[in-house]
């Protein structure tokens, strides 16, 4: 799958039913031109389109989705720049649009840009509190569970960064320490607190964090897991195997299986 489709499928599911009635430039026309490869016509079109509208947010969104894959195709940090620069103008038209700051940490992410991504996650986060969590979508359609919405995607990029053969530690750090202050019944912000800590080989220091993310949420069987492992990584035997039998109580099938293993090596 082309990295231009990834994103259109992850940020914009429903691309359509955001262009004004009637309107003769769209989205979907400016991806069906990029698809055909041809940089004469997508030219073309964004021109004509910019001289049409030269304010719509989605020929910002066009033009970043142009000039992100060129840059990813070249390898061009100036073409990601100016990428990112597009982005940039939409959301000084819109700033509460939380589609278009969604695309620029996925792009970021896409680059390895951690620590900018980390940056803005936390700049977003402030962004959100002065909002009340109540963020637009395509279209500047109120979204639908905004705060829920909103948590999910901090989550997302977190479990991104775990994922990662090196995660960037400081900025998993840092940017759950932000989201747990901004939603302080986070089990799963102030678990990943703890976890970045397991990652540095400081289980001492993780364990408390992630004890504090199961009494926050204590039917979650991931954040029991994480905290047996930690008390494993601590040689704490008796703990670790009480952890563990929480897991098989709650946890899914991957979990429990997972937890069946350890509980039978600490025997």
């Amino acid at each position: 799958m082309r990295l231009r489709h990834l994103l259109v499928l992850l940020l914009f599911p429903i691309l359509a039913s955001a262009q004004p009635s009637g309107n003769p430039f769209t989205l979907q026309r400016a991806y069906e031109l990029i698809d055909q490869g041809n940089p004469v016509l997508i030219e073309g079109y964004l021109k004509a389109w910019s001289a049409a509208s030269p304010r719509e947010i989605d020929l910002f969104v066009a033009k970043f989705n142009v000039d992100f894959q060129r840059s990813v195709d070249t390898g061009s940090d100036s073409l990601f720049a100016q990428a990112l620069g597009h982005l940039n103008t939409a959301v000084g038209i819109q700033p509460r649009r939380l589609d278009l700051w969604l695309k620029t940490i996925f792009a970021l992410n896409q680059r390895g840009f951690h620590a900018d991504q980390a940056d803005l996650m936390r700049m977003l986060l402030d962004q959100s509190d002065r909002f009340g969590h109540e963020w637009l979508w395509e279209g500047d359609a109120p979204l639908q569970e905004s705060q829920a919405v909103f948590l999910m995607t901090m989550h997302d990029h977190l479990e991104q960064w775990v994922g990662l053969p090196e995660p960037p530690v400081a900025q998993l750090r840092a940017v759950s320490e932000r989201i747990s202050a901004s939603f302080p019944s986070d089990g799963a912000s102030r678990a990943a607190v703890g976890l970045s800590h397991l990652l540095e080989g400081n289980p001492a220091l993780g364990v408390p964090h992630l004890k504090r993310a199961t009494e926050l949420e204590p039917r979650n069987g991931s954040l029991w897991l994480m905290l047996a492992e930690g008390y494993e990584a601590m040689k704490d035997v008796a703990a670790a195997r009480s952890a563990y039998d929480r897991v098989m109580v709650l946890g899914n099938d991957e979990q429990k299986s997972v937890a069946a293993s350890k509980l039978e090596r600490l025997r």
